[in-house]
């Protein structure tokens, strides 16, 4: 199954560089890509705490800061380089960045490392990128960047995107190696990077009246960490209707279902199903949602998502980062209003059941209030605060954040 993944990826890769060779296409200058480059810059300020039962409480005033630039183009070609520094104003003695004991964790260490360097060529309705890059697929649910910590996970390998096809994004990467948030200083116990042989492929069709379906299969050999080596194979729908020709509600609904296994050196042997299916109705500034998600377990085994953006999904006192060896079942409920003045209001309650078992996880209380500038600023405040359920199971959690980006 890798050989025949990697065969194909390829082939689809060496198709679309010579097509675009039998076409035109811009040449100019070096000289003229690099006058006509962009410099790049993120910054972003936050105070966080966590207050977590049985440690002690953080509390951390960090910055981040990414710097880059990209090139103008020169035959198809552009070249991006980013740098990334994240700091502690209060140092790490007040709070703990990596999983393990002591303080209440916030997953933001003390970092410097070169974020992202990349070389991409675009041509013959293609992108193709070689490098250090970002990788977002979907809703980031099992593929993403997990953009919320202060330090981004990135992605070394190779990647392309052709939309030759009318209403068909066909997207695949291959990856050597994840650079995860935990930073150049990482302990043995955080692990800073997977080594890896991981195969994305990910095809989308969006011409559908019902709204977007896309295919996907995720092989993920992670050679030092092999209790999360898996293969995936996923459909899902998206899609967002008005109810009525001059109704003033909308309907924006999502369906996901997906079956795992183990893959390599993976010691356990199990396959697990996936699913979710969510539906939120919209009336002018006000929204209302139900959804329902599965992670199920097996053979003791539970379905994995080691690169997933996993922050935004079950709740964001960040305690089902990892699935549990019963699996997770998630019901929640979310609210939204949008005020004037680009600020926007969302509250959810999620409650948390094993998948078998019967076990009780909990719930929680969630609250997020945005806001986004007409020009390059925005803040933020998220609230979380989990309940534990049965005894033995997730200990009580509180945690506050608020901050401020200005990027261009």
């Amino acid at each position: 199954m890798k050989n025949n993944q990697y065969t194909i990826g390829m082939m689809l890769l060496a198709g679309s560089i010579a097509q675009a060779q039998q076409e035109d296409a811009p040449t100019g200058s070096l000289n003229d890509a690099l006058k006509d480059g962009s410099i790049m810059l993120d910054t972003r300020f936050r105070y966080e705490t966590g207050d977590q039962d049985g440690r002690e409480k953080s509390d951390v005033f960090s910055t981040r800061l990414r710097l880059g630039y990209e090139t103008g183009t020169f035959f198809g070609m552009k070249a991006l380089a980013e740098f990334e520094g994240t700091h502690a104003l209060n140092g790490e003695d007040e709070y703990n960045p990596y999983p393990q004991a002591g303080k209440t964790v916030i997953g933001d260490p003390e970092n410097a490392e070169l974020n992202r360097l990349q070389l991409a060529w675009s041509g013959a309705n293609s992108k193709v990128a070689l490098g250090r890059q970002r990788i977002i697929l979907d809703n980031s649910r099992w593929i993403g960047n997990i953009g919320w910590r202060q330090n981004e996970q990135t992605f070394d390998g190779i990647s392309l995107t052709n939309q030759s096809m009318e209403d068909i994004t066909f997207y695949y990467a291959w990856i050597d190696q994840v650079n995860r948030i935990f930073g150049q200083n990482a302990p043995a116990g955080a692990m800073k990077r997977f080594h890896s042989n991981i195969h994305l492929l990910n095809i989308a069709y969006d011409a559908l009246k019902i709204g977007k379906i896309t295919a996907y299969n995720y092989y993920l050999d992670l050679e030092n960490s092999a209790a999360n080596s898996s293969n995936t194979w996923g459909i899902s729908l998206s899609g967002k209707k008005s109810l009525g020709a001059d109704s003033a509600y909308t309907l924006a609904y999502y369906g996901e279902f997906a079956m795992q296994s183990d893959l390599a050196d993976n010691p356990a042997d199990y396959d697990a199903a996936y699913y979710h299916i969510n539906a939120m109705l919209s009336r002018k500034s006000l929204g209302f949602g139900l959804g329902y998600e599965v992670l199920e377990s097996d053979n003791g085994a539970s379905v994995r998502m080691p690169l997933s953006t996993a922050h935004k999904f079950n709740g964001f006192a960040d305690l089902f980062l990892t699935t549990p060896a019963d699996g997770l079942e998630d019901f929640y409920i979310v609210g939204k209003y949008a005020f004037p003045k680009n600020i926007m209001m969302t509250a959810s309650y999620h409650d948390y059941e094993s998948n078998v078992g019967n076990v009780d996880y909990g719930d929680e209380w969630n609250m997020v209030v945005n806001y986004k500038s007409k020009a390059n600023w925005s803040a933020l405040a998220k609230y979380a605060d989990y309940s534990p359920g049965d005894p033995g199971t997730k200990p009580a959690t509180e945690r506050f954040s608020v901050q401020l980006d200005y990027k261009f």
